[in-house]
């Protein structure tokens, strides 16, 4: 938010006000499952780019594709274990302190 001159990337601040908005009672976790079900029903039209790119690259259905995939999944794989353990390493901390 350059406005603020913040250094924090937009997608958290956003975090931080969903949060604030769901403690002070503003929305409902109903209406936050409602949109959550919409953005999953229309999923498909977020990957529609991605395949598109691929049938303009069509090096990505061979060995370079396979060497990507394999950086993506070792990659995705490593960012969710990194904050599987982050989280049980908060929840052990939180129930330790009482929180």
């Amino acid at each position: 938010m350059r406005g603020f001159a913040w250094r924090l990337p937009g997608s958290i601040i956003g975090l931080g006000l969903l949060l604030a908005l769901l403690a002070s009672r503003r929305i409902t976790t109903r209406s936050m499952r409602k949109g959550a079900r919409w953005l999953l029903a229309d999923m498909l039209l977020f990957f529609v780019p991605a395949v598109l790119s691929v049938l303009d690259h069509p090096e990505f259905l061979g060995p370079l594709g396979i060497k990507l995939m394999f950086v993506l999944v070792i990659s995705t794989a490593l960012v969710m274990g990194v904050t599987a353990s982050v989280v049980h390493i908060a929840c052990r901390w939180g129930d330790r302190h009482g929180l």
